[in-house]
């Protein structure tokens, strides 16, 4: 009998015999990680970890919105503020200012009964008119001097970006009815970008990390070695003593802390991410703009302030040197020309960084370097220049103004909507009251101060009319 039954189990069936009872393991296997997924959320925790990964090494693609289907978010008026509160940035204390801000759930029934035209303002905390009270805000003061035609709704999203706003301005589009659509947006593209190069070769692994993310088993697995790989790139790399936003305004910082201080700086890597976000905001917000037009909702393109003067290491070291065959010779050229500028040398100090940036034009605190040097020669206008430049350079958070207001600018031209240059807004007021470089407008990073945003209010009510 014995012989008989080993004569039935022939190689194709011990094949599946096998295959068989492997099966049956996984699935005790898989049966046990869901009972041990329901209590420690590993399946929850991997696509959360995987989103982040995504949003820190590059531009990440539109995904639903977090909120219930016909609903979206928009701020509500300030209740409790302690008026006493100050709000302190990068060691500036911002009087006024607030690190709150109160939004409330808005459907689309709750506008049937108006008649008025309705704008929604699409955008970052600077469409949200953060740090400030409600009241200050430019549509809060459009909708007090139109308040008999228009009613003015803030769809501002902190530290969302322009791929997380598209899904927005869609719904609002398709469901809300918009008259005007207000596009103020172009801070955030890097607002979780970290540079890391350990997470970014992770990133290129995380569509099969996803696929077999859906097995509670192979979440709790994958979730651990992206742990681990994490935590090695955190010792290879580590920062522990860089302070984030640490300095305001000024070049010290980012002199004491370069890039090079913790790690060698993909420059060329990271002048191709630069592109790539910038991309991806060109074709987002196209997106936005056909998606209005094609509903007939005029729209408002306007770019984000500036603070020129912004410290080039307010969220990430910066390298010195992009170019590694001029390195020695321009990191003595910076050194020279800061020790001059303390001696109050400015023209002595201005021919030094003027051939450092010669021979490498990327670094930003050459540019920051020398508008601290055109400002002491009482160069005002040239020195916003080179502060601008500055910013344009920075790696990471806030920096490539430049190259958003030109997508924006470019998508004027191709589409016709209208285009509000905030900053070009801002010199011209500034400039008028015998001030540079934002002084009056913005006080922290990024964010118009309350005559700030009367200037943008005006500016935008001009349209209107």
């Amino acid at each position: 009998m014995a012989k008989r039954l080993d004569s039935r189990l022939t190689p194709s069936r011990k094949t599946v015999a096998g295959l068989v009872v492997a099966c049956g393991v996984l699935a005790l296997v898989e049966g046990a990680a869901l009972i041990a997924d329901a209590h420690y959320g590993f399946h929850a925790k991997l696509v959360a970890a995987l989103d982040s990964i995504e949003r820190q090494t590059g531009p990440t693609p539109p995904r639903p919105l977090p909120w219930p289907p016909h609903t979206v978010l928009v701020r509500v008026p300030d209740r409790g503020q302690d008026p006493n509160e100050v709000y302190t940035v990068g060691g500036r204390r911002i009087p006024g200012g607030h690190r709150t801000g109160l939004q409330g759930s808005l459907s689309p029934g709750q506008l049937a009964n108006d008649p008025r035209k309705r704008i929604f303002v699409v955008g970052e905390s600077v469409a949200f008119g953060y740090p400030y009270e409600m009241r200050y805000w430019f549509g809060q003061i459009i909708q007090e001097r139109l308040q008999d035609k228009y009613i003015v709704f803030n769809a501002g999203q902190i530290s969302w970006s322009s791929s997380d706003l598209l899904p927005l301005v869609q719904r609002i589009v398709d469901e809300y009815r918009p008259a005007i659509l207000v596009l103020f947006l172009g801070n955030n593209e890097w607002q979780h970008w970290n540079g890391s190069g350990q997470v970014a070769r992770i990133n290129r692994f995380v569509r099969v990390f996803r696929f077999f993310g859906h097995s509670r088993f192979f979440s709790a697995v994958i979730l651990q070695s992206l742990k681990y790989a994490v935590v090695r790139q955190n010792e290879a790399t580590a920062t522990k003593d860089f302070q984030f936003e640490h300095e305001l305004q000024g070049y010290r910082y980012a002199l004491e802390h370069p890039a090079e201080r913790y790690f060698s700086p993909d420059t060329r890597g990271w002048l191709q991410t630069r592109q790539a976000f910038v991309a991806n905001f060109a074709r987002n917000v196209s997106e936005m703009i056909a998606c209005a037009q094609h509903k007939n909702v005029r729209v408002i393109l306007m770019s984000p302030p500036i603070n020129y003067r912004l410290s080039p290491a307010w969220t990430h070291p910066q390298p010195q040197s992009f170019d590694p065959a001029t390195r020695s010779r321009t990191d003595a050229l910076l050194h020279e020309a800061v020790q001059l500028l303390a001696r109050q040398d400015a023209p002595t100090a201005l021919a030094k960084i003027d051939r450092a940036i010669a021979l490498d034009p990327l670094p930003p605190i050459f540019h920051y370097l020398l508008g601290e040097i055109l400002t002491q020669l009482g160069r005002r206008s040239e020195a916003e220049r080179a502060y601008l430049q500055s910013r344009e350079n920075m790696v990471g958070h806030l920096g490539s103004p430049l190259s958003f207001r030109r997508v924006m600018d470019q998508l004027r031209q191709q589409t016709g909507v209208d285009f509000i240059d905030t900053q070009e807004l801002f010199d011209r007021y500034e400039h008028a009251i015998g001030g540079s470089f934002n002084e009056h407008l913005v006080l922290d990073d990024c964010h118009p101060t309350p005559l700030g945003q009367r200037v943008i209010a005006d500016a935008l009510q001009s349209l209107l009319q």
